[in-house]
């Protein structure tokens, strides 16, 4: 702490600006352009959402259960900033990783955030789900998708986040059930798909992996205690 300081009249003004862009409901993740995940801050603006520490209980599970001397190769569909596959791929570097987003907007941020961590095993590529990356099989599938259903009563809370990422169609369940529907073709045998999901949609989801002919399926809690991803 400096106590001699003494700010300019600009400098004044600037923080009562973002004083109230903050009083007016602004994350202050976005006024301050950076976000703290896992080990790593991450560049983040409105072109993507704002990663939670609830989600990191997902990595978790993926460095646990996965091996770090094996080459594998892994898809992420809706990157966004890049949070989940950055971090991943900074803890396993000898791993492959396609992350991909239907933003361009977002895969500019994510690709940044890779570039600040001097990141070279993801490529990145801008795609409504599948449809941009060919035949290709992987290892893993993740997805943090939007599962939030349009009436919710908590979206007027985030608003401020690109509700592209955040809102589905059929009780949010619209974008999560075509992952599930479509992944199969890019996993290899034994592979493994990882989704994200809204607190209350863990035994839809275990219902649906289990209609799709998915085998070992497992819900899991975040900190909180809410079921936060399937496996």
């Amino acid at each position: 702490i400096n106590e001699d300081l003494q700010l300019s009249v600009k400098q004044w003004q600037d923080f009562q600006l973002l004083v109230q862009r903050h009083k007016d409901g602004e994350p202050v993740a976005y006024i301050l352009g950076v976000k703290s995940f896992w080990k790593h801050d991450f560049v983040v603006t409105p072109a993507c959402l704002i990663p939670r520490p609830d989600t990191e209980c997902l990595l978790e599970w993926v460095l646990h259960n996965f091996p770090e001397n094996k080459c594998l190769r892994i898809l992420e569909i809706g990157t966004g900033s890049g949070a989940i596959a950055c971090s991943l791929a900074c803890a396993r570097s000898g791993w492959k990783f396609v992350a991909t987003d239907i933003s361009a907007q977002a895969l500019e941020i994510a690709r940044r955030n890779a570039g600040e961590l001097n990141i070279c095993n993801i490529d990145f590529v801008c795609s409504d789900l599948f449809a941009n990356i060919g035949d290709a099989q992987f290892d893993l599938i993740i997805s943090n998708p939007p599962y939030i259903a349009p009436n919710d009563e908590h979206l007027p809370d985030l608003k401020y986040e690109p509700q592209l990422a955040l809102v589905a169609d059929n009780s949010g369940y619209d974008v999560l059930f075509e992952i599930i529907t479509n992944a199969k073709k890019h996993m290899h045998s034994g592979a493994s798909l990882i989704l994200e999901h809204g607190y209350q949609q863990s035994g839809t989801l275990t219902d649906f992996l289990r209609k799709n002919s998915y085998v070992d399926i497992a819900a899991h809690q975040d900190y909180s205690k809410n079921w936060r991803f399937v496996t």
